[in-house]
């Protein structure tokens, strides 16, 4: 049992660890520009999780590589029609939830982060998978949208570093990308 609770908590300590996760650069159409504002505050840029046995991280913008609001603009570009675009963004944030990973129930993450972090309703319809979740609040071209989604994944029981694990990459890949096209999909109408 003493085994099952170190390993448990090196694993945990382990998914926070220093690598960056890199983030796949889409095809920039040279004819579209997007201009971002970012108004997110200060502590929405930066890492966050209230303990090692959280089963919920929020992510900053050091953790990737570009960082998640450039690779979401970029996204944006490479999908928009032909033109120039202002985005405002209030709110952005790329969440790791892993309870099963974690082997923690997913109640107990509500409790804590979510909703000191007022982002519990985003998120009131999370399965209990581990997955990859996106959120995003603002404006494209002035037109209000509030959009989130969340993409799961596996981890290899070989995997050392979470977020060197090829399944943990995707989802956060995949996760921007599905977002950028919800926005578009929403704002651009």
């Amino acid at each position: 049992m003493k085994f099952i609770s170190l390993a448990l908590f090196s694993s945990a300590c382990l998914v926070g660890c220093g690598t960056t996760i890199p983030l796949t650069v889409p095809q920039q159409k040279t004819s579209v520009i997007v201009s971002v504002t970012d108004n997110r505050s200060p502590e929405e840029k930066e890492y966050f999780r209230s303990g090692p046995l959280s089963p919920v991280q929020f992510f900053g913008d050091a953790d990737f590589s570009p960082a998640p609001l450039t690779q979401f603009a970029r996204l944006l570009e490479s999908q928009l029609p032909i033109g120039s675009y202002t985005l405002e963004v209030s709110k952005f944030r790329v969440v790791d939830i892993f309870p099963k990973r974690l082997n923690a129930g997913l109640s107990a993450a509500f409790t804590g982060p979510f909703l000191a972090a007022g982002y519990a309703a985003y998120f009131a319809d999370q399965k209990n998978e581990d997955s990859i979740a996106c959120l995003i609040e603002g404006k494209l071209n002035h037109k209000e949208f509030q959009q989130k989604n969340s993409v799961p994944y596996k981890i290899s029981p070989f995997a050392g570093i979470v977020k060197n694990d090829q399944s943990f990459k995707d989802a956060a890949n995949k996760c921007l990308e599905q977002l950028s096209q919800t926005v578009v999909s929403v704002a651009v109408r």
